[in-house]
């Protein structure tokens, strides 16, 4: 009984502690350095769920996993690793200005993030989402919550395919005017229903894995 009690008080202080926590602000006087295009400057940055950079043909993969890819002008850093496997974790992390060793999730959640910073800097920033939320990332921004949309070309299983985020991104690109950066959270490949992620017509690879079970 006294471990119990001396463990239930410490997630209380720390609960605690989290609660009367300052929220930290990263740059009070941020600034864009003036550039040289006249039109409008959008930036789409598409988050990947569940891709591996070991199975990216990009990356020397022996299958065609990135045919479209390969045939662009493409930079692709092949030495990258993810601060965490979890979505949780490996998001705020990713707009975090934290180091991948010296991540933590309370600090990142109680300070401001490189979204944050292209929001001062004069950037709309929208957050399309279509998988099981931003874990705080976008909750300071015009989010836009695809998968709640239920459109029912894209929907399966309680899912929605990523071609879901087409419409409403087309949507934003036609009625831009200023500066911005689009963030497309996918539910990629996300398992254990990998087979359920993508239309019949994507299936490249054969045969697939009908179940979830993976395990059998």
């Amino acid at each position: 009984m006294k471990a119990i009690y001396q463990r239930l008080t410490k997630v209380s202080l720390s609960s605690q502690a989290l609660a009367n926590r300052k929220f930290v602000r990263l740059d009070e006087n941020v600034r864009r350095q003036p550039g040289h295009d006249q039109g409008i400057i959008v930036f789409v940055l598409v988050v990947g769920e569940t891709a591996r950079a070991m199975n990216f043909s990009l990356n020397g993969y022996g299958r065609e996993t990135n045919p479209r890819l390969g045939g662009e002008d493409v930079v692709n850093f092949s030495d990258v690793a993810a601060s965490g496997t979890a979505t949780a974790i490996f998001l705020p992390a990713m707009f975090s200005v934290m180091p991948r060793k010296k991540f933590n999730l309370n600090d990142a959640i109680y300070s401001e993030n490189i979204r944050d910073l292209l929001s001062s800097a004069g950037y709309d920033v929208i957050w399309l989402e279509n998988d099981d939320g931003c874990k705080k990332v976008c909750s300071r921004v015009t989010t836009i919550d695809v998968a709640a949309m239920k459109d029912p070309r894209y929907r399966e299983d309680g899912y929605c395919h990523d071609e879901a985020l087409i419409d409403p991104l087309e949507d934003i690109l036609n009625k831009l005017e200023r500066d911005t950066v689009i963030v497309l959270h996918t539910i990629g490949s996300h398992g254990p229903s990998y087979y359920k992620r993508h239309p019949e017509e994507f299936k490249v690879f054969h045969p697939t894995c009908d179940t979830s079970e993976v395990q059998n």
